[in-house]
């Protein structure tokens, strides 16, 4: 892929992925936690069902420009997708 294309895709990324964790992610565990108030076990077996696939599909792009052809302009901004990561963690 072009670097220019690339690059658009990762910015995107980035505003997506805060997006994702902190609003969609978030809000499933709010909802499991009304829904499912009564068992711990449970809760955490259904957000982990629901949460699993997105995380995967969500953490398939980041790995996929990592696997790229190296080159010193994306040296930043995968050390940019590195740290969104991390801050969300």
């Amino acid at each position: 892929m072009d670097w220019a294309v690339l690059e658009l895709k990762v910015s995107s990324w980035l505003g997506a992925s805060r997006l994702a964790v902190r609003t969609l992610f978030h809000g499933e565990r709010v909802l499991l936690d009304h829904v499912f108030a009564g068992s711990d076990s449970v809760k955490e077996a259904v957000f982990s069902d629901i949460a699993r696939d997105a995380a995967v599909h969500f953490l398939a792009f980041p790995v996929a420009v990592a696997k790229s052809k190296r080159s010193p302009e994306k040296l930043f901004r995968l050390l940019d997708m590195y740290d969104t990561i991390a801050e969300l963690w």
